[in-house]
This record gives C-alpha cells, sequence and structure tokens, in this order.
C-alpha cells in the first residue's frame, strides 16, 4: 500500500494537489485436514485439502484546490475538491477429500486427492464512492471563527434512487481571552465554540449489494413425462432497493482554555448526535422467502449524549522535560424510535439483545440466574403463586432462573429481562511524555467502564456436552458446593442439564471493563553533529511495543469486543484479539 501526492502552486494564494492511494493485497490460505474424529460419538472425518486464493485492491484519487488569503484583521481559507474510491475483492476456493498417502505422509495438493472435489468464486467486494467536498475558514483577529463545510456524496452500495448524499456543517468560535475586556494574565487563552452539522454513515457490515437480492441458482426440480432434473433458480433473500444514507445531526458545545502560560490546558466538550434512519438488520421470518439473513433497512434514530473532557499539564522549564495528560468521555445511548414493527411494538429483537425505545441500542434480554440450587429442598421451595414447582426437572447443582412474570413456570419469551448493555459508560486514556537530551520516552494507557460481554465462546465450552473443557473449571457437586459453575453431565434425558445450557440467559455475561498499556516507545535522536559529516539530517533510533498487558475480570482472549453489528455488538463469538507487538526501529531524513 502507498500514496503519492503533487502539489502545483497556482498564485501566492492557491495551490492545487493531486492525490493518489493504492492498497493491494494477495492472499493465498491453505488448509490440510487428516483423517480423524474431531467430534464425541462422531463418524471420522475423511481427510481433506483446500485452498482459498482471494485478490483485493482500493484505488483512491483526490484533487483539491486550497486557497489562503488575508484582508487586514480579516483571513480566509478553505479547499474545494473532488475524491474517487474504488474497492473490489475477488475470491476463488476449491478443495478436494481423501488425501493421498505416502509413508505416512499426506500429499497436500487438491491433485492429490480423490474423493469430492468442490470449488466456487465470486465477489465479494465492489463498490465505489464519488464525492464532492468544500470547506471555508473565516477569522476575525483570531477572535471570531467560523467554519463552512459541504459534501455531496454518492455510494453505489445504495439502492439508484438514494445514492445521493448532502451533508452540510457549520461550526463557530468566540476567543473571549482577546477581548479588551478580558484581564486575567493568569489566564493564557479562553475560548468557547459550538457545531451543527449533518453526517452521512455506511455501517462497516453493509457490504457491497445490500439494495439487491441474491439468487440461488442451485436448485433442482424433476417435473415432465421423463422425470428430468431440471436446474432453476430463486430469489434468495429478501432485498430493499429503498436502503439510503444513514445521517446523523451532531452539535456539539466546548470551552477550551489554557492557563500558566499554556503549563496548563483543558478542554470540555458537550456532544448530542441523533442518528435517523439508522442502517440495521430487521427480522424477518422465513416464510417470506427469506433465506439468506435478515436484509437492510432504515428503520430507526439513535441518540448518544455525553461529556468529554481533557487535561494536560506541561513542565519545560528543565532539562528533563515532560508532561502529562488525561481524558474521558461519557457515553448515554438510547434508543428514540424503532419505526413500524407492528401494532404495540416498540422494540428490535436481535438475538439475546432487543432494541427498545427508551433503552440502550443492542441492550442484553435474557433470562436472570439466583445461583445454584444446593439441596433438592431448595428446589421443592422454589414455587410459584399456585403451589407448583417453577423449575420441576432442576437438581442440586443446576441454576435457578428468575420467575420475572410471576406466572410459576421458567418460559424463554415471558421471563426475559433487560440485564446489562454492551455500551461502555466510560471511556479514559492517560498519556505521558518526557525526554532529556536525546532520549524521548512516551506511554500511554486506556481504558474502557461499565459494559458487558456476551461470552459465546465460554457459552460453547461450558455446555459440556462434545466439548473439551476450560482448564479452570470448576464444576458443582455435592463435595464441592462454593462454585459458579454448574453440576456435570450430558444434556440426553437429562432436563436439568439442557436447561443449564440455555443460550439465552446471563450465565454468559461478563463484566468486560479493562485497562490496557496500549504502548511505551523508548527513543534515543543521534546528535546532528555526528550526522552532518554523513549529509543526514536526522536519525532516531526507538524501541515500543504495543497492548504488552490488560488488567480485566474477562475471561475471554480480549475484553475489546465490538461483535457482528450494532444489534449485538457485544457478543464475543471468537473475535480475533488485540496482538502485543514488540518492535524496533530506525527513522531518518536525508
Amino acid at each position: 500500500m502507498g500514496n503519492a501526492y503533487l502539489d502545483v502552486r497556482l498564485t501566492d494564494w492557491l495551490t492545487y494537489r493531486a492525490n493518489a492511494g493504492l492498497e493491494v493485497s494477495y492472499d493465498y490460505n491453505q488448509g490440510l485436514r487428516q483423517l480423524g474424529v474431531y467430534q464425541y460419538s462422531a463418524s471420522p472425518v475423511p481427510s481433506s485439502v483446500s485452498e482459498d486464493r482471494s485478490r483485493y485492491y482500493s484505488l483512491l484519487f483526490e484533487h483539491t484546490l486550497n486557497f489562503t488569503k488575508a484582508f487586514g484583521s480579516h483571513s480566509i481559507n478553505g479547499v474545494v475538491g473532488v475524491s474517487q474510491q474504488t474497492a473490489r475483492r475477488d475470491n476463488t476456493t476449491g478443495s478436494r477429500t481423501n488425501l493421498a498417502q505416502s509413508g505416512g505422509q499426506y500429499f497436500s495438493t487438491i491433485d492429490a486427492a480423490t474423493g469430492i472435489s468442490n470449488s466456487a468464486g465470486g465477489t465479494g467486494t465492489d463498490y465505489r464512492i464519488l464525492g464532492y467536498l468544500g470547506r471555508v475558514n473565516y477569522a476575525y483577529n483570531d477572535k471570531y471563527l467560523l467554519t463552512l463545510t459541504g459534501r455531496v456524496d454518492q455510494d453505489s452500495r445504495f439502492g439508484s434512487n438514494y445514492r445521493t448524499g448532502f451533508f452540510p456543517s457549520i461550526a463557530g468560535a468566540w476567543r473571549i481571552s482577546e477581548e479588551d475586556f478580558f484581564h486575567a494574565n493568569w489566564v493564557s487563552d479562553l475560548k468557547i465554540s459550538a457545531s451543527y452539522g449533518k453526517l452521512g454513515i455506511v455501517v462497516p457490515t453493509l457490504g457491497s449489494f445490500p439494495y439487491t437480492a441474491f439468487i440461488n441458482n442451485n436448485p433442482r426440480a424433476i417435473f415432465g413425462g421423463d422425470q428430468t432434473p431440471n436446474v432453476g433458480a430463486y430469489q434468495a433473500q429478501l432485498a430493499n432497493p429503498d436502503l439510503r444514507w444513514e445521517q446523523r445531526l451532531s452539535q456539539n458545545y466546548g470551552v477550551t482554555a489554557s492557563f500558566l502560560n499554556n503549563r496548563i490546558s483543558t478542554e470540555i466538550n458537550y456532544y448530542n448526535s441523533l442518528s435517523s434512519d439508522a442502517i440495521l438488520n430487521l427480522a424477518v421470518p422465513g416464510y417470506l422467502g427469506n433465506l439468506q439473513g435478515n436484509p437492510y433497512v432504515n428503520t430507526a434514530s439513535i441518540r448518544n449524549q455525553g461529556i468529554e473532557f481533557s487535561l494536560t499539564y506541561r513542565n519545560n522549564e528543565h532539562p528533563f522535560k515532560w508532561d502529562v495528560s488525561g481524558n474521558f468521555t461519557t457515553i448515554k445511548n438510547r434508543i428514540e424510535n424503532v419505526g413500524n414493527q407492528g401494532q404495540n411494538v416498540d422494540y428490535i429483537q436481535s438475538g439475546n439483545t432487543r432494541s427498545q425505545v427508551g433503552r440502550p441500542v443492542g441492550q442484553w434480554y435474557v433470562l436472570k440466574t439466583a445461583g445454584i440450587f444446593q439441596t433438592q429442598e431448595e428446589v421443592n421451595n422454589y414455587k410459584g403463586p399456585n403451589g407448583s414447582l417453577i423449575q420441576p426437572n432442576a437438581k442440586p447443582g443446576d441454576i435457578r432462573y428468575v420467575d420475572t412474570n410471576n406466572d410459576g413456570q421458567i418460559t424463554q419469551n415471558d421471563d426475559r429481562q433487560f440485564v446489562g448493555s454492551p455500551w461502555p459508560k466510560l471511556q479514559a486514556g492517560a498519556q505521558f511524555n518526557g525526554s532529556y537530551n536525546q532520549f524521548s520516552l512516551n506511554v500511554q494507557f486506556i481504558g474502557v467502564f461499565g459494559y458487558t460481554v456476551y461470552n459465546d465462546v465460554r457459552r460453547g465450552l461450558d455446555s459440556y456436552q462434545n466439548t473439551n473443557f476450560r482448564a479452570d473449571l470448576n464444576p458443582w457437586s455435592p463435595t464441592n458446593t462454593s462454585t459458579n459453575d454448574p453440576r456435570i453431565g450430558l444434556g440426553s434425558g437429562d432436563q436439568g442439564i439442557i436447561s443449564n445450557n440455555f443460550s439465552y440467559t446471563d450465565r454468559w455475561l461478563e463484566n468486560a471493563s479493562y485497562v490496557r498499556l496500549r504502548n511505551v516507545e523508548l527513543g534515543y535522536t543521534f546528535q546532528k553533529t555526528l550526522l552532518s559529516k554523513l549529509s543526514i539530517r536526522n536519525v532516531r533510533l526507538y524501541v515500543s511495543g504495543q497492548n504488552l498487558f490488560t488488567i480485566t475480570q474477562y475471561s475471554g482472549l480480549d475484553p475489546d469486543v465490538t461483535g457482528a453489528n450494532i444489534q449485538e455488538r457485544g457478543v464475543d463469538n471468537g473475535h480475533w484479539p488485540s496482538p502485543r507487538v514488540m518492535s524496533v526501529g530506525l527513522t531518518g531524513d536525508f
């Protein structure tokens, strides 16, 4: 990947820039499976080999005119331009079973197999974006500031009648510290600001063709006098040709200040954004002809609001110069409406989440557990209003569920309740920079607090059914009652074990708050007197580490879970964890 640009100065106040970017990848994956049994009580799986080859490229072209002009106390600058981006991925796969062997060694090519063969190919990614942009900044004596911005974007991923969107914004600021009436020598700078604008949103999971349908061209039908198989085709997924831009109206109000000759600086902002026509997956029943996943629709309004705060302290008066800074952001997420979901329906259900008006998006909606039955007496005493046992099939060591609607029984749909949210209440960060002579040090921490993750990996392991166990598994037994893991056993014929493994309970929810050392870097810059003889302007040697440790109670590989989509944001189904990276580098200018 890389980019190149060309700058041309047309006049003393006008410049032209052409920018081109290219990202290309050629990927190859091979999988080899030996003959063996890979699941309890399953038949042997034949040996097989598979190959997956793909090519991806993304092209970006930008042409901009930048201008800047001053008229006494007035100054104006801005940019107008056009951008074009194209992305495409083609892939081809092939596989075959029953690999040949020689001397106990499997051959690893598809031609070396003699069994069932499969091949496929397609274009999973293919979209284009065309945009026109403009921005004007005006300032008077660096005291009154105004910015006007506008974009017109066209995206091929939307229906032909809805691909174009216009997104304007306005921002203004008043630097009070420059006013004649302001007399506070200890205040270096004081500015208030406000902004309001519209953004166009394309969700990352949208794909390239959400406005059109998938066609299945593999079905066979036998009819006619000779009973001949005929190849046919049918629409496998409902499509939404009216899919359009998600629009986000954002407003922001803030204060920026610095004190004691800029030794201390701080900023606080209040933000409030409303996403209308939010792009969500709408669950529709299969009998409507939808067989390939839920279609995307513009069906909800979502509000996000909160406070952003940052504070920095600098000490540059001694040979050892340093600064420390911290920031935090509060997040309040709320569904304003969900569109027309049916009479008296003010929510959208997706898996174990429910997005309901007045609540966060994708809040967990599950059965609530209330510990583990320790004795048969506890099972017998857990009764409903009519005196019947609420969990008649339970045994000591089984999970007790809350009878939410108090009807004397546990049912999947009637006893669910809201338990936790996948959205953090607070995000924070801290950073330290220090330098002494040619040495420099940077340390960065991040923290995310107050959100809950559904550990789907643990759900598979802790179901005890045809799977390996966790190393720290601690199942209940009559001699081991101080545990959160229920009794172990096979689900066949045992309704208690089946109930313990319900996927729609808070047993699989975990607090995923964490603090992480995101980056630490130690560097040394060589003295210029040593480099001048070699015609080198600057050389810096550094050692760095990313994600060196994480403090969390979450039992999965990584608490930083974003899930498959906005409605199931906190589902950890085995996502790739943030890598721990150690690196040594050398940078220089010649």
